[in-house]
């Protein structure tokens, strides 16, 4: 399983962002997704989830879930994303756990 957001290798972000975070799974059949954020479910199945002009409250893990129900296999990976106003220095974090 792969998580990217914007293509890119970090997950901190300027407030008033355009967020793009994209989850690949190899499976088949193709796994069924669902996305998370701060453990709750969100209602996108897509593989992508966009984030339009981000927060601080949008700050948090974001997890990505797959299900294939042929096999009854499961597997999920997060990204830790911070976002921060312009002038606030969190640095680039990147955390992702599998």
């Amino acid at each position: 399983m792969a998580l990217t957001v914007n293509g890119q290798n970090t997950t901190s972000f300027s407030a008033g962002s355009n967020l793009t975070v994209l989850c690949s799974s190899q499976s088949n059949p193709p796994a069924q997704l669902q996305w998370a954020f701060r453990g709750e479910l969100v209602n996108v199945t897509d593989p992508s989830l966009v984030l339009l002009h981000v927060s601080e409250n949008q700050s948090g893990p974001y997890s990505c879930l797959a299900f294939n129900n042929r096999t009854n296999m499961h597997d999920n990976i997060t990204a830790h994303i911070v976002i921060a106003n312009v002038g606030d220095s969190y640095g680039s974090q990147t955390t992702l756990i599998q």
